[in-house]
């Protein structure tokens, strides 16, 4: 990751040689892999709904006896495949824009340096702003900028790991299901 990190600097010294415009570079590259986390969690949710309502339909179709055990256990499997499936997809969510995130976060702390403002001066200009408080530190706007995209994007990461969880939570519920279990001791043994 280094050396991505010292690449990815190295390139966008190259290709901007303002400092100002290069910080603000690097908050437009978070903005895109926020853009990545949000179509994700949005797509992993309605995924996961839609598992959800199937399982519903699944555990009521159980107890009332309208479906074969052969065709309860598919069904089971296709659930408990997709909700794992959707838990894959968040997992690597998280660790390319995870990548992607640290590594913009590296090059705009060397930049920040090269002009002469510490980090935390940054991270208190936001916190001020957000209070309606006045600046006191010559921070780029650029800088506060970026940094409220960073703030942002933990804050996503936050979520990724939530509907993460959820899933999570979602393939144990069913697996320890009473009224189905029964249909999916095979999908359940790896969980």
């Amino acid at each position: 990751m280094v050396g991505g990190a010292v690449g990815y600097y190295t390139g966008r010294q190259k290709q901007i040689t303002d400092d100002h415009a290069r910080i603000a570079s690097y908050g437009t590259d978070i903005d895109n892999s926020v853009g990545d986390m949000d179509r994700s969690i949005t797509y992993a949710k309605a995924a996961q709904d839609c598992y959800q309502r199937e399982f519903t339909k699944l555990q009521a179709a159980h107890k009332a006896g309208k479906m074969t055990e052969a065709e309860g256990k598919k069904r089971f499997a296709e659930i408990i495949s997709g909700l794992k499936e959707t838990n894959a997809l968040m997992t690597a969510v998280d660790g390319r824009a995870g990548e992607n995130i640290d590594t913009c976060t590296q090059a705009y702390e060397k930049d920040l340096q090269q002009i002469g403002v510490q980090r935390q001066s940054s991270v208190s200009q936001v916190a001020k702003a957000k209070t309606s408080k006045p600046a006191t530190a010559k921070v780029p706007k650029e800088a506060v900028d970026t940094e409220v995209k960073l703030q942002q994007a933990d804050t996503k990461r936050s979520h990724v790991k939530q509907v993460t969880s959820r899933g999570t939570s979602m393939i144990s519920s069913a697996c320890n299901n009473p009224d189905v279990g029964d249909w999916g001791a095979e999908q359940c043994s790896s969980v």
